[in-house]
């Protein structure tokens, strides 16, 4: 066994920059390490923007207190992640956490035109029919296909979401879909 020595850290944004790599805006005066164990308190907002690639042991976003993952950006948590505030996760972004997690993520993923995307889920358990009626997705002019399908190999076809569909269960990790907006820019 291996003993990790870990320091504790609070965000207190004390440059007013919001940033996370600014070692000012750290109660220890530095950028937090792969060792740190990070609160974010509330009242708080911290970005992890411009192009950063930010670690921590442990990370404790408390109620009222904000974390955002920009789509330049990555986080990387040794341990485990708790959220009890917001945290939000931009496409492009990433959040691994090699612990557990507990708590929501909101994932923008924003799509420049309304042609067709493959994508798939960025979190495990994910329910396909919250994730449709949640998002802007196209309808079709035929029956009531949606904007969202999985490619179906036995046939050699696509098979298209239906507008009131319930039951189609969680996302498989790994698995891709495609998707088309209903318009250009909308969120998914």
């Amino acid at each position: 066994d291996k003993v990790v020595m870990t320091q504790g850290d609070t965000f207190t944004n004390t440059s007013g920059d919001n940033q996370w790599n600014t070692p000012l805006n750290w109660t220890s005066g530095s950028v937090p390490s792969s060792y740190t164990d990070v609160s974010i308190t509330t009242g708080q907002t911290i970005e992890v923007g411009n192009a950063t690639t930010a670690v921590a042991n442990t990370i404790v976003v408390n109620s009222g207190g904000s974390l955002t993952i920009d789509q330049t950006s990555s986080l990387t948590v040794s341990d485990d992640f708790e959220n009890n505030g917001t945290v939000t996760l931009n496409s492009g972004g990433s959040l691994i956490v090699n612990g557990s997690s507990t708590g929501n993520i909101t994932y923008n993923r924003t799509l420049a035109t309304d042609n067709w995307y493959l994508i798939s889920s960025p979190v495990v358990g994910q329910d396909k029919d919250a994730f449709v009626t949640a998002s802007g997705f196209a309808t079709g002019s035929i029956g009531s296909n949606v904007g969202f399908a999985d490619y179906n190999n036995t046939t050699e076809a696509w098979s298209y979401y239906q507008s009131g569909t319930t039951g189609s269960g969680a996302f498989t990790q790994g698995q891709g879909h495609s998707v088309q907006l209903a318009t250009a820019g909308d969120v998914v």
